[in-house]
């Protein structure tokens, strides 16, 4: 009979095994030091102990199997080879540089977890979504242009993506406008535009959180995908997935971490 953590285990990999990434290893692994517990224990959030969550992100961070299923069973669901360090332990600068390497195919992220949620594939690829302090790997045999700066400056962008969808279903509703950041008078634009479960909940809490949102449904699926109902919801699909591969490809070469060092860390 399975104790309890193994089905938690299970269930955890069972998860993650749909992750987009080619890679998996921990900080403590790859330079030798300690792990630090309060780098990745959820802990008490808001009073309360965070109970099966913050079973499933420790078992994520210390069950030595767990990272082998990851090595071992992958499924790449995008074009783009991820590398995710998870950080256990405490780094200076020239560590994060070291463990960045200088591989011009991979992306890797230094990943923490301060947030309230264990690091499944979707709360993985909200996180990249958010990053935004690319930094080119060191390699002598890489283009040292900033593609990713470069792609931005060039394509248009998934907000205005999203804004001519929107200016078709409802031509009054300027939630996607620079000038108007009040989503409370819209807020049921994000279900009404998307099927993933925060959409579908009335959870998404703001512009900038719903197009991390669709950084974590094409990381974690392949595609984006408008609801079906939608007028011209496959050409705007097509469209919002296209450009996520372009961003991704442009990252191909550089890294980032979560977390910016101080100054005594550099």
């Amino acid at each position: 009979m399975k104790s309890k953590d193994q089905i938690m285990l299970e269930e955890a990999y069972r998860i993650v095994c749909e992750a987009p990434v080619e890679d998996v290893t921990k900080t403590s692994q790859r330079t030798g030091q300690e792990p630090n517990r309060r780098l990745y224990d959820l802990g008490e959030i808001g009073g309360t102990v965070a109970g099966k969550k913050n079973k499933m992100n420790v078992a994520m961070f210390e069950n030595p199997k767990y990272v082998n299923y990851l090595k071992q069973n992958l499924f790449l669901k995008v074009p783009h080879k991820f590398e995710i360090i998870l950080k256990d332990s405490n780094l200076k600068y020239k560590q994060q540089i070291e463990l960045a390497g200088n591989n011009p195919e991979t992306i890797t992220v230094i990943m923490d977890n301060k947030g309230d949620d264990p690091l499944t594939p979707w709360i993985m690829g909200h996180r990249i979504g958010h990053l935004y302090n690319w930094r080119v790997k060191q390699s002598s045999s890489f283009n040292m242009d900033n593609r990713w700066s470069k792609f931005l400056q060039n394509h248009e962008n998934i907000g205005s993506i999203v804004e001519e969808l929107v200016n078709i279903i409802d031509p009054e509703c300027d939630v996607f406008t620079t000038d108007n950041t009040n989503v409370e008078d819209h807020e049921e634009i994000f279900t009404i535009l998307s099927p993933f479960k925060s959409a579908r909940d009335g959870e998404v809490n703001g512009v900038q959180e719903y197009f991390t949102e669709l950084h974590a449904q094409y990381l974690a699926t392949g595609r984006v995908e408008f609801n079906k109902d939608l007028p011209h919801w496959k050409e705007y699909s097509n469209r919002a997935t296209e450009y996520m591969k372009g961003y991704y490809n442009s990252l191909k070469g550089m890294w980032d971490a979560f977390t910016p060092p101080s100054l005594e860390e550099i």
